[in-house]
C-alpha cells in the first residue's frame, strides 16, 4: 500500500533494490532469514555506503511487511547499523565559483541553474520546481519538497510565511542571471 503512494523516483529506487534481491536471493525463505544475512548484504556493498544502506532499508521494509503478514515474529533488519555516508558534498571555493561563471556566461541554462542553486541554497529538485510566479518584490517563494534524512513530507522546518513557503531574498548575482535569462527567452 505504502509503495503506491511513493513518488516515481522513490518507486524506481525501490525497484532497483527489489529486482536485485529477487534475482540473487528470491529463493530464500523469509521465516529463517537471520540478522547476519542482512549484515552480510550490507557489507557486500560497503564500498558504496548509500547503496549498502539502501539494501538494509529495503530489507527492513520487506521484513516489516512479512511480520505484519505473520510470516515472521522478528524483523532481522531491525537494529542493523547503517554505514556512515560521509559529510556530503563540500562547498565550492571562490575560485571554483569564478571558474564556473567564466565557463558559462549569463543567459545560459547552466549559469541560470547554477545561480539559482548557489544563491537560494536549495536542492536541485527544488530549484527545478521554481517558476516566475514565485518571484515577487525581490524574493523567491520556495516550497521545499523534502527534508534531507529520513523525513519524507513537505517541509515547514525553516522560517516560513504564507502557505509553507520559504522566502529567499534575490541576491545581485541571481538578479543579474535571471535578467539575462529573461532577455534570452
Amino acid at each position: 500500500k505504502k509503495y503506491l503512494c511513493k513518488k516515481p523516483r522513490t518507486k524506481k529506487s525501490y525497484l532497483r533494490y527489489l529486482d536485485i534481491l529477487e534475482q540473487d536471493y528470491g529463493g530464500l525463505t523469509v521465516s529463517t532469514m537471520p540478522m547476519p544475512f542482512v549484515v552480510a548484504l550490507r557489507d557486500k556493498y560497503q564500498d558504496t555506503p548509500r547503496t549498502a544502506n539502501g539494501y538494509v532499508q529495503i530489507m527492513s521494509i520487506l521484513m516489516n511487511r512479512a511480520k505484519e503478514m505473520g510470516w515472521i515474529t522478528h524483523n532481522p533488519a531491525e537494529g542493523v547499523e547503517l554505514l556512515e555516508t560521509g559529510e556530503g558534498h563540500r562547498p565550492w571555493e571562490e575560485d571554483e565559483i569564478r571558474a564556473f561563471r567564466d565557463r558559462w556566461p549569463l543567459g545560459t541554462v547552466q549559469r541560470t541553474a547554477f545561480e539559482l542553486a548557489l544563491n537560494t541554497g536549495q536542492r536541485g529538485g527544488d530549484c527545478a520546481a521554481m517558476e516566475r510566479v514565485h518571484i515577487t518584490d525581490g524574493v523567491i517563494a520556495v516550497k521545499q519538497l523534502k527534508l534531507s534524512g529520513r523525513r519524507k513530507k513537505k517541509t515547514g522546518r525553516r522560517r516560513t510565511y504564507g502557505g509553507g513557503r520559504v522566502w529567499v531574498p534575490i541576491s545581485n548575482d541571481l538578479r543579474e542571471a535571471l535578467e539575462a535569462w529573461d532577455a534570452r527567452q
